[in-house]
């Protein structure tokens, strides 16, 4: 069973890992629009990421264009640059759909 095990383990410490986090950033007046933040880190290229996407909850379908940053470095002042950034470059969207935030 070690012998096993320990390769198994050894493998799985050579892939990249990302590690993600969701938050819901805001909701239009009508509740039919959410915005939704993907972030973390991505081991693989040693980097930090936001995502932000608008779902229309009616429907069920994601809306708008989605915004994506990625930023070299990892730790949490990067984390917080490619946050602001995304939230910066998600401005006109969130204002699309009158989302609040």
């Amino acid at each position: 069973m070690t012998r096993f095990l320990i390769p198994l383990l050894f493998s799985a410490s050579c892939w990249g890992y990302t590690v993600q986090k969701y938050v819901a950033l805001g909701l239009s007046a009508n509740k039919q629009f959410v915005a939704l933040e993907t972030y973390g880190y991505n081991s693989h290229d040693k980097s930090s990421y936001a995502t932000i996407t608008i779902l229309d909850v009616w429907s069920r379908k994601y809306v708008g264009t989605p915004v994506e940053v990625t930023v070299p470095g990892v730790g949490e002042q990067v984390l917080v640059k490619a946050r602001e950034g995304a939230k910066q470059r998600a401005s006109s969207e969130l204002s699309k759909f009158k989302i609040s935030h």
